[in-house]
Protein backbone atom coordinates (compact mmCIF):
# COMPACT_ATOMS: atom_id res chain seq x y z
CA UNK A 1 0.00 0.00 0.00
CA UNK A 2 3.08 2.21 0.75
CA UNK A 3 4.32 1.69 -3.08
CA UNK A 4 0.81 2.92 -4.25
CA UNK A 5 0.93 5.88 -1.88
CA UNK A 6 4.55 6.66 -3.37
CA UNK A 7 2.97 6.67 -6.99
CA UNK A 8 -0.08 8.64 -6.17
CA UNK A 9 2.01 11.33 -4.33
CA UNK A 10 4.52 11.13 -7.51
CA UNK A 11 1.91 12.01 -9.88
CA UNK A 12 -0.55 14.08 -7.96
CA UNK A 13 -3.99 13.86 -7.06
CA UNK A 14 -5.40 15.39 -10.48
CA UNK A 15 -4.21 12.65 -12.39
CA UNK A 16 -5.81 9.95 -10.12
CA UNK A 17 -8.87 12.12 -10.79
CA UNK A 18 -8.30 11.30 -14.16
CA UNK A 19 -7.84 7.95 -13.63
CA UNK A 20 -10.88 7.62 -11.57
CA UNK A 21 -12.72 9.48 -15.09
CA UNK A 22 -10.94 7.18 -17.28
CA UNK A 23 -12.60 4.12 -15.05
CA UNK A 24 -15.89 5.20 -15.32
CA UNK A 25 -15.96 6.53 -19.22
CA UNK A 26 -14.09 2.94 -20.45
CA UNK A 27 -17.12 1.28 -18.25
CA UNK A 28 -19.74 3.52 -20.12
CA UNK A 29 -17.91 2.71 -23.46
CA UNK A 30 -18.09 -0.74 -23.00
CA UNK A 31 -21.65 -1.06 -21.71
CA UNK A 32 -22.56 -1.74 -25.94
CA UNK A 33 -26.39 -3.21 -25.37
CA UNK A 34 -27.03 -5.99 -26.81
CA UNK A 35 -28.91 -6.98 -30.07
CA UNK A 36 -32.75 -6.72 -29.54
CA UNK A 37 -35.41 -9.36 -29.48
CA UNK A 38 -35.78 -9.03 -33.24
CA UNK A 39 -32.30 -9.03 -33.90
CA UNK A 40 -31.62 -5.40 -34.21
CA UNK A 41 -28.44 -3.73 -33.99
CA UNK A 42 -27.31 -0.86 -31.47
CA UNK A 43 -26.99 2.38 -33.31
CA UNK A 44 -23.58 2.83 -34.89
CA UNK A 45 -21.56 5.43 -34.17
CA UNK A 46 -19.68 5.84 -37.75
CA UNK A 47 -16.89 8.53 -37.47
CA UNK A 48 -17.58 9.55 -33.98
CA UNK A 49 -16.83 5.99 -33.16
CA UNK A 50 -13.39 6.21 -34.90
CA UNK A 51 -13.07 9.87 -32.23
CA UNK A 52 -14.26 7.92 -29.67
CA UNK A 53 -11.87 5.28 -29.72
CA UNK A 54 -8.78 7.26 -30.63
CA UNK A 55 -9.99 9.30 -27.47
CA UNK A 56 -10.17 6.44 -25.48
CA UNK A 57 -6.32 4.94 -26.20
CA UNK A 58 -5.05 8.66 -26.20
CA UNK A 59 -5.96 8.27 -22.46
CA UNK A 60 -4.64 5.45 -21.70
CA UNK A 61 -1.62 6.52 -23.31
CA UNK A 62 -1.21 9.80 -21.65
CA UNK A 63 -1.79 8.34 -18.18
CA UNK A 64 0.39 5.79 -18.41
CA UNK A 65 3.14 8.22 -20.03
CA UNK A 66 2.22 10.45 -17.07
CA UNK A 67 2.65 7.74 -14.47
CA UNK A 68 5.87 6.84 -15.89
CA UNK A 69 7.66 10.20 -16.28
CA UNK A 70 6.45 11.53 -12.60
CA UNK A 71 8.82 8.45 -11.27
CA UNK A 72 11.45 8.34 -14.13
CA UNK A 73 12.14 11.68 -13.17
CA UNK A 74 13.05 11.11 -9.90
CA UNK A 75 14.79 7.43 -10.71
CA UNK A 76 11.86 5.72 -8.54
CA UNK A 77 12.25 2.21 -10.38
CA UNK A 78 9.64 0.56 -8.83
CA UNK A 79 7.09 3.15 -9.15
CA UNK A 80 7.53 3.59 -12.59
CA UNK A 81 6.49 -0.36 -13.21
CA UNK A 82 3.53 0.35 -10.52
CA UNK A 83 2.11 3.42 -12.12
CA UNK A 84 2.00 1.33 -15.25
CA UNK A 85 0.72 -1.70 -13.99
CA UNK A 86 -2.41 0.47 -12.13
CA UNK A 87 -3.56 2.29 -15.07
CA UNK A 88 -4.01 -1.32 -17.25
CA UNK A 89 -5.19 -2.79 -14.35
CA UNK A 90 -7.62 0.29 -14.26
CA UNK A 91 -8.52 -0.52 -17.92
CA UNK A 92 -8.60 -4.00 -18.08
CA UNK A 93 -10.89 -4.29 -14.72
CA UNK A 94 -13.12 -1.10 -16.56
CA UNK A 95 -13.97 -3.21 -19.84
CA UNK A 96 -14.77 -6.46 -17.90
CA UNK A 97 -17.47 -4.15 -15.62
CA UNK A 98 -18.41 -2.64 -18.78
CA UNK A 99 -19.17 -5.60 -20.58
CA UNK A 100 -20.78 -6.97 -17.56
CA UNK A 101 -22.90 -4.12 -17.20
CA UNK A 102 -24.02 -4.69 -21.24
CA UNK A 103 -26.26 -7.77 -20.20
CA UNK A 104 -28.43 -5.21 -17.99
CA UNK A 105 -31.16 -4.25 -19.72
CA UNK A 106 -31.98 -0.81 -18.11
CA UNK A 107 -28.42 0.59 -17.35
CA UNK A 108 -26.70 -0.43 -20.66
CA UNK A 109 -28.59 1.76 -23.35
CA UNK A 110 -27.89 4.83 -21.03
CA UNK A 111 -24.16 4.23 -20.13
CA UNK A 112 -24.09 3.63 -24.12
CA UNK A 113 -25.76 7.09 -24.47
CA UNK A 114 -23.47 8.82 -22.64
CA UNK A 115 -20.40 7.64 -23.08
CA UNK A 116 -19.59 9.49 -26.23
CA UNK A 117 -19.60 12.49 -23.81
CA UNK A 118 -17.55 10.81 -20.85
CA UNK A 119 -15.07 9.62 -23.20
CA UNK A 120 -14.27 13.55 -24.40
CA UNK A 121 -14.46 15.07 -21.13
CA UNK A 122 -11.85 12.68 -19.49
CA UNK A 123 -9.88 13.26 -22.66
CA UNK A 124 -9.92 16.89 -22.31
CA UNK A 125 -8.97 16.84 -18.46
CA UNK A 126 -6.44 14.22 -19.23
CA UNK A 127 -4.79 15.85 -21.48
CA UNK A 128 -4.78 19.06 -18.98
CA UNK A 129 -3.58 17.22 -16.53
CA UNK A 130 -0.50 15.68 -18.02
CA UNK A 131 0.52 17.42 -21.10
CA UNK A 132 3.56 18.69 -19.20
CA UNK A 133 5.00 15.33 -18.87
CA UNK A 134 3.80 13.84 -21.83
CA UNK A 135 5.19 16.54 -23.85
CA UNK A 136 8.68 15.94 -21.73
CA UNK A 137 8.79 12.83 -22.36
CA UNK A 138 7.74 12.57 -25.69
CA UNK A 139 10.26 15.25 -26.18
CA UNK A 140 13.11 13.36 -25.01
CA UNK A 141 12.35 9.99 -27.11
CA UNK A 142 12.39 12.46 -30.35
CA UNK A 143 15.96 13.80 -29.32
CA UNK A 144 17.32 10.54 -28.04
CA UNK A 145 16.23 9.26 -31.47
CA UNK A 146 17.59 11.50 -33.80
Amino acid sequence: MDSLNAVFDLTGMLWVYALAAAFVAMIAESAKPPRGEEGEEPPTRGFLGIVLGFAGMATIFMLAVHGYWSAFVVQAMPQQLLALGVVFAVAIAASIIGLALARAPGVSPVLYAVAPFATLAVFAFTAYVTWESVGAALDLWVLQNL
